[in-house]
């Protein structure tokens, strides 16, 4: 039952992450981004990484 919960929180987290990331590549598209967009991107960009790595983890110890 946690992995369930766990599982949507990752699920909730990695969208909200993905929507922002299109919306900021819809913004640089028209304007370009600052050094400081940029790092934000990335740092989101690595964070979605690393839920989605976790998400994975979780899906192959509930096939097992």
């Amino acid at each position: 039952m946690a992995s369930n919960s766990r599982r949507a929180k990752l699920a909730d987290e990695i969208v909200e992450l993905q929507n922002l990331q299109m919306k900021s590549i819809a913004a640089a598209t028209f304007g370009g981004w600052t050094h400081e967009q940029v790092a934000v991107h990335d740092k989101r960009a690595e964070r979605l990484r690393l839920l989605i790595r976790e998400l994975e983890g979780l899906d192959q110890t509930s096939d097992s």
